[in-house]
């Protein structure tokens, strides 16, 4: 019976008087430290009280409240142009966001044009951020792989060092012009595909943008080279790409490469095993139909 009610108080809670401000704030708290912007818990708790509290009112939520005050894109005229909570126009921005997305769960009272703005917001304070940053982590990503990539050519396949060098520094350029494209192309795009109606996406990390697209450069280059884009494809060096990669950027890489390789042993060895003992039993047969035919051979020449 008590869980009973608690869970009625908690519906009422939602439905009626809005989300409680520690939950829009604990949320906004965390986004903000992502997009490097932080502010103080204190002053998104106020902030979010501001947007729940219909002007003229002593206490925030309340039946309807969300039609009348601060889920339209008008209140957010407002709220912005308001200095009681002491945040920036940034972070302003991002808690009203959140506070819009997180409403937008139970649909009444939050316009769908709240939604639309919401999402763009964040997508843009996100890429405002991530263009610049991921942009130079892909970039020395990219100048890891290239390091890599040298030491193959020159180690392994014997290549002259001069001419490594030119083909590591032609997919550095290149794979580094690609990358920045792509991020700016996307930060410019992205907001208007993320506001659309649908489910909530999760953002890109286009840190590791910059490693696919030098390994994309490596295999169209090689494969030029070659004449052949199946063995530029499954080359070793595509596949030391991809390992470097895993290992060195993917979370957890340390323990996939290893499985991965385990994997690929028991494979070849369960392919190994078959192709051998095929292999035995047709030797088995063939010698056996070979002295066959060879003892009927002497028996006839004895005869």
């Amino acid at each position: 019976m008590k869980k009973t009610l608690i869970a009625f108080w908690f519906l009422v809670s939602v439905f009626a008087f809005g989300l409680p401000e520690m939950y829009h704030a604990s949320e906004t708290v965390r986004v903000l430290n992502i997009l490097k912007i932080p502010a103080r818990y204190e002053q998104l708790v106020t902030f979010h009280r501001a947007i729940d509290t219909v002007p003229g009112s002593y206490a925030p939520g309340g039946w309807y409240h969300r039609e009348r005050w601060g889920h339209d894109t008008n209140s957010l005229a407002k709220l912005l142009s308001s200095d009681s909570s002491g945040l920036s126009v940034s972070q302003k921005r991002v808690a009203w966001a959140i506070h819009i997305l997180q409403d937008s769960k139970t649909k009444a009272g939050v316009p769908y044009e709240s939604v639309v703005e919401a999402r763009k917001i964040l997508s843009k304070e996100f890429f405002k951020f991530t263009t610049k940053f991921t942009t130079m982590r892909a970039v020395g990503r990219i100048a890891v792989l290239s390091i890599f990539d040298f030491i193959y050519q020159v180690a392994l396949l014997d290549v002259d060092p001069i001419t490594a060098l030119k083909r590591t520094f032609t997919g550095f350029v290149i794979s580094t012009g690609s990358t920045i494209v792509v991020n700016f192309l996307v930060s410019r795009l992205f907001p208007y595909v993320y506001s659309q109606p649908g489910r909530f996406l999760s953002f890109l990390p286009s840190g590791f943008l910059g490693p696919i697209i030098y390994i994309v450069v490596d295999i169209t280059l090689r494969a030029i080279a070659t004449g052949s884009f199946r063995e530029a494809l499954f080359s070793p060096q595509t596949l030391l790409n991809s390992c470097i990669i895993t290992l060195f950027f993917v979370p957890g890489g340390q323990y996939i490469v290893p499985a991965a390789m385990a994997f690929s042993w028991i494979l070849n060895w369960i392919r190994y095993s078959e192709m051998k003992a095929k292999y035995e039993l047709f030797n088995e047969v063939l010698h056996k139909e070979y002295y066959e035919r060879l003892l009927s051979q002497v028996e006839m020449g004895v005869r």
